[in-house]
């Protein structure tokens, strides 16, 4: 009987294709969490600081919602931190100081990571 794997097989280039799209959502991400928070004290106060030179409210909080869901339900306690400190922090931390914070050995420090980010893209629909 064979087996079915949560996540089919993929090849090392398309893996590689997928991180860094998924990272680079993760640092629009930060700038949408800015925007939305930017969002909410602007509508509290009743005012409007900066033109809005394109209309890209709904597709932006749609995005930010979504992402977020995504960071929120999909991932473990390991896995979050790993997103949460290499991508989402405003400090640049080497691989090898987060895991060693964590208290994860390298190799499954870096297997805690690609299956965090590839279930991040699996969440949003990208592959």
């Amino acid at each position: 009987m064979e087996q079915l794997a949560f996540f089919p097989e993929i090849d090392d280039k398309t893996q590689k294709r997928i991180e860094k799209e998924v990272i680079k959502v993760l640092k629009e991400y930060r700038a949408l969490k800015i925007r939305m928070e930017n969002q909410q004290e602007n509508k509290l106060e009743g005012i409007s600081l900066f033109p809005e030179i394109r209309d890209t409210r709904k597709i932006s909080d749609m995005k930010f919602k979504q992402i977020d869901k995504a960071l929120t339900y999909c991932l473990d306690e390991n896995e979050s931190e790993i997103i949460k400190k290499k991508y989402l922090s405003n400090k640049r931390l080497k691989d090898e100081v987060i895991y060693e914070e964590i208290g994860l050995y390298k190799n499954a420090y870096y297997a805690k990571k690609r299956t965090a980010l590839r279930s991040i893209a699996t969440s949003l629909g990208m592959i």
